[in-house]
């Protein structure tokens, strides 16, 4: 009976064992598991965060507007839209400025960004700046169209104004900067013109682009060697514009 009583216990004392070691080596296993799941969670998020990192590192001069709307949109996973908008005598060209800042911005973005490049013919009085707002942009480098308007003895604020408002209606987190066209030699009543648009941005808190101090001074005959026709730019004045609008765009 004792040896009995004896055999019963050593088999439920192995059993118990049994038992007891395979608990603990599931345990561990999913234990370990999921160690291994959490790290490569935080790996992924890190990256992520890493990469976040870089692409703000880039936009570090851009409006502070702008930087929140582009953070915001990156933990959405959100595409921020920039408009290019111009007159068409400075834009179509495959190697124009905006071609050229576009390719580049695409390049230092990825997918994180979307660019748009939106040409004009005209002056402000036949402008539609539905062309811009209907877009809904997060942010909107703006050439007015002085020239343009020059040619015909007005610049009107107004329309710039109400155009501002349209594209803050359509998207009221877009930041708008604004820039001149190119200069040229000699430019007199133009100059003046541009002078005035900077006064205009500074009064409305706005970002302006002054391009114009990686060129030649005005009167300065060499200008002439970055423009074709004494007035638009060549190759080497598309360059000189994009080298400039890209170092501030992503900071290189």
């Amino acid at each position: 009976m004792r040896n009995l009583l004896v055999f019963v216990l050593v088999v439920v004392s192995v059993g118990i064992l049994f038992f007891s070691h395979s608990y603990w080596e599931e345990k561990t296993t999913f234990t370990s598991g999921m160690k291994t799941a959490e790290m490569n969670e935080d790996l992924t998020v890190d990256e992520r965060d890493s990469a976040g990192d870089d692409y703000l590192g880039k936009a570090a001069k851009w409006p502070q507007s702008a930087k929140y709307r582009y953070e915001k949109l990156l933990l959405e996973e959100i595409p921020f839209q920039i408009v290019i908008a111009g007159s068409s005598s400075n834009m179509e060209n495959e190697k124009s400025w905006a071609t050229l800042t576009k390719d580049a911005i695409k390049q230092a973005y990825g997918e994180t960004v979307t660019v748009d490049l939106l040409s004009f013919a005209g002056n402000s009085a036949e402008f539609d700046v539905e062309n811009i707002s209907g877009n809904e942009p997060d942010l909107v480098l703006l050439e007015p169209f002085l020239m343009a308007d020059n040619s015909l003895g007005f610049i009107s604020y107004d329309e710039l104004s109400g155009w501002i408002d349209d594209i803050y209606s359509a998207n009221e987190e877009s930041t708008v900067i604004l820039q001149a066209a190119n200069p040229f030699y000699m430019p007199e009543k133009y100059q003046q013109q541009v002078s005035e648009l900077m006064v205009f941005a500074e009064e409305n808190n706005l970002v302006f682009l002054d391009h114009w101090e990686a060129w030649p001074d005005t009167d300065d005959a060499t200008i002439s060697d970055y423009l074709t026709n004494l007035y638009y730019p060549n190759e080497l004045g598309h360059e000189l514009w994009s080298d400039y609008l890209i170092n501030y765009f992503t900071s290189e």
